[in-house]
């Protein structure tokens, strides 16, 4: 099972084929149209595009920012972001209804996107990697089909002998699962805050103190560490030095 904060871990992969070929050995496919290639051997090989990967990395950072720039009111960075998803803000009409409400007209752009990403849809191939340039090629490409990209399950629960069924929702694939993630970020099923020691993000929603997550496990080891080194300097520095307590 992915991690629950698999989403914020997408947030910081950089859209270059070093840091996604890391996320992807760390976590697997994110279930792309997989294209046919030669090896070196002449053998044929499927694999995702790191031109596709970079663009679905983009993608996502882009609609998140976009959803925190809004939960923030941020008015000037919401129309540049606006204008990058492709709001028509040329358009005097439309723009005169951005204008009013331009935090509900950024979070429709965040709720459509996430929609096109969760809902059924159709998987086109493009007509160039239908055949291959090589003769001797037996690579053939799947045919495009209707997928649906999260599923559901009945799950039974036990609970001190009170049994109850209730309905689970299944992404599936790694990508849909980083947007179904998302999702629920937006719903205001998960909480987030920055990292008081590095300031990226951290899902706090399941703490029970949520006030007290302050950082991430590894920073809050680095300062512990950080902490004692410069005692153990100290000490080091004034071994004959004693300390007296105030008061």
């Amino acid at each position: 099972m992915p991690p629950s904060d698999l989403y914020l871990k997408f947030l910081e992969v950089k859209p270059d084929s070093q840091s996604t070929l890391q996320f992807a050995n760390r976590f697997g496919a994110l279930g792309l149209h997989s294209e046919h290639f030669h090896s070196d051997d002449s053998s044929v090989q499927f694999g995702e595009s790191a031109g596709d990967w970079g663009n679905a990395v983009r993608e996502f950072q882009l609609y998140f920012g976009l959803w925190q720039m809004a939960e923030e009111r941020n008015r000037i960075a919401l129309s540049k972001l606006l204008i990058q998803v492709g709001a028509p803000l040329q358009n005097e009409a439309f723009k005169s209804i951005l204008m009013r409400n331009i935090v509900k007209t950024a979070k429709s752009y965040v709720v459509n996107r996430i929609n096109q990403h969760l809902g059924a849809g159709v998987r086109f191939i493009l007509p160039a990697y239908q055949t291959c340039f090589r003769k001797d090629c037996t690579g053939r490409t799947r045919p495009p089909k209707i997928t649906a990209h999260v599923s559901w399950q009945l799950l039974l629960t036990d609970t001190r002998g009170r049994v109850s069924v209730q309905m689970r929702l299944m992404p599936d694939t790694l990508l849909a699962t980083i947007w179904f993630q998302f999702a629920d970020l937006v719903c205001g099923s998960k909480v987030i805050r920055p990292c008081e020691e590095c300031g990226k993000w951290m899902d706090i929603s399941e703490n029970a103190r949520k006030a007290s997550k302050r950082m991430h496990e590894n920073c809050s080891l680095k300062r512990r560490m950080q902490k004692w080194r410069e005692q153990k300097r100290a000490k080091r520095n004034h071994p004959g030095e004693r300390l007296r307590p105030v008061g």
